[in-house]
């Protein structure tokens, strides 16, 4: 039920202390960060894709992605999803 699962979301985000942010889809300052973020993650694949570390590569960016401090959200992806 559609209702229930709203509720329910609203219960655990209340209890967890989250502040929720609805967008709207396809809206520019809803998915504008996470563009960046893809853009920033292909052009850093692209620059070492012949290299045969490119997995070791991909966690490097990985990583710089999850610990750069969001502006949107007040604290980096990780501590948003890890706490």
């Amino acid at each position: 039920d559609k209702e229930w699962n709203n509720a329910l979301i609203a219960a655990v985000v209340d209890r967890l202390g989250v502040r929720q942010q609805k967008s709207l889809p396809y809206s520019p300052h809803g998915i504008a960060a996470n563009e960046r973020r893809h853009l920033f993650v292909h052009n850093f694949m692209r620059m070492f894709a012949a290299s045969k570390d490119w997995i070791l590569l991909y966690r490097v960016a990985n990583f710089v992605v999850n610990a750069t401090y969001d502006r949107s959200i007040g604290m980096t992806p990780f501590f948003a999803l890890y706490g």
